[in-house]
């Protein structure tokens, strides 16, 4: 069994779980802006988050898009 294949199920939770408690936190935090400030604010801040994630995550994707080196079987010619 391949070792890496537990760590990517083990990123996948963690993903899961950030979308759950970032969905359920999310509207309680636009709801405050909305009454404190309006809804322009709310939308402006939501849009700066969603920046500053990006921004966070940038150095993390480095690499994503290339294969994973594929090991070639060794010849055991005499």
């Amino acid at each position: 069994m391949d070792p890496r294949r537990g760590a990517r199920r083990g990123h996948g939770r963690l993903h899961g779980t950030a979308l759950l408690i970032g969905g359920a936190a999310s509207a309680p935090i636009a709801g405050a802006i909305i009454d404190a400030h309006g809804p322009a604010w709310a939308f402006a801040v939501a849009g700066l988050v969603g920046v500053v994630m990006v921004l966070v995550a940038l150095p993390f994707w480095k690499g994503a898009d290339e294969p994973e080196a594929v090991r070639e079987p060794v010849s055991m010619a005499s």
